[in-house]
């Protein structure tokens, strides 16, 4: 029932800079609250070499990074990242890890041109 509606990477402010915007749904029952946390992954070019980034990794000094979910029909979660130098971004994907024992780990995968826009 829990999907991800949309991802977005919207420039920010300062080179490499944006802010990625994911929006978490639950389908179908809206009787109980959901909650566990989100994983994000960077993957692309670094260097003419293939390299990937945990975004816990590259978010903005200062910002508060906090990718934990609880909700009962959606919610709305942002980070700003600081991407490396030289690092061109070419997919995230996102890892849902709910709370509740017998729920589905979701690994979903988006390129970042599309997220980008």
């Amino acid at each position: 029932g829990l999907r991800i509606q949309s991802l977005e990477a919207l420039p920010s402010d300062g080179e490499g800079r944006y802010v990625v915007r994911l929006l978490l749904v639950q389908a179908i029952v809206h009787s109980r609250s959901v909650s566990g946390a989100v994983k994000l992954q960077l993957e692309g070019i670094q260097d003419g070499q293939a390299a990937s980034f945990d975004a816990a990794e590259l978010v903005v000094p200062g910002e508060l990074y906090d990718m934990g979910y609880e909700f009962r029909y959606f919610q709305g979660l942002e980070a700003e990242l600081a991407l490396p130098v030289g690092f061109e971004p070419q997919r995230m994907t996102v890892e849902i890890w709910p709370s509740e024992a017998r729920a589905e780990r979701i690994n979903q995968t988006f390129e970042w041109l599309a997220m980008a826009g």
